[in-house]
């Protein structure tokens, strides 16, 4: 079991994700180039090809911080031995104090109406997609994306929470039952129950 850590919240992730910090750049970029080491640890693999997966993750996570990202989330290994990539992104947005009401109302939803989800911090709105891109060889790619929206408890925005996966069409029921698993630990400090939360992602 992983968990994301941040003053006023944590997550609990499955113990094959990888956190990387997204507010200090130095953190960052540490974190980045763990990851990339501890990808390939007993694989000879050419220097070209860890720089290469260094510069993808690096521009992901530099975009996800300049989206107001608070943490980037890697799957390492996102079914057990299915090493399929997924990402968890965590953002916050700061607004006026808000509700679950308020963000059906004022959110652009034009891509797909949300529906009303409970997740351990409380109220919350979850938005499911599965999109089709074009890759290489005339060959079609299903990227799994599902959303959170949940109100901060400060009153001072939302937290907005991102996961995302490219994958086989028999894959997406499993993996967004994963991804709800994972998404429905979101919690407050002043709420945690580690037991439980531990036995929600099955670990």
């Amino acid at each position: 079991m992983g968990e994301q850590t941040y003053d006023e919240w944590r997550l609990v992730l499955p113990s094959a994700w990888w956190t990387i910090p997204l507010r200090d750049a130095g953190r960052r970029e540490a974190s980045i180039a763990a990851l990339v080491e501890a990808q390939f640890a007993g694989v000879p693999a050419p220097e070209s090809l860890k720089r290469d997966m260094r510069s993808a993750l690096e521009f992901q996570a530099v975009r996800a911080a300049e989206y107001n990202g608070l943490s980037l989330a890697i799957a390492r290994e996102l079914l057990p031995g299915i090493p399929l990539g997924a990402s968890l992104i965590v953002n916050h947005v700061a607004t006026p104090p808000i509700t679950v009401g308020d963000l059906e109302v004022l959110l652009d939803w034009s891509d797909g109406a949300p529906e009303r989800a409970e997740v351990a911090a409380g109220p919350a709105l979850r938005r499911a997609t599965l999109g089709v891109a074009e890759a290489a060889d005339d060959l079609s790619v299903n990227t799994l994306t599902v959303n959170y929206y949940i109100p901060d408890e400060q009153g001072f925005g939302y937290y907005g929470l991102v996961l995302s996966a490219p994958l086989p069409p028999a894959l997406a029921e499993p993996v967004e039952v994963l991804f709800d698993a994972v998404a429905q630990t979101f919690h407050y400090v002043s709420q945690e129950d580690p037991a439980a939360l531990k036995e929600a992602i099955g670990e």
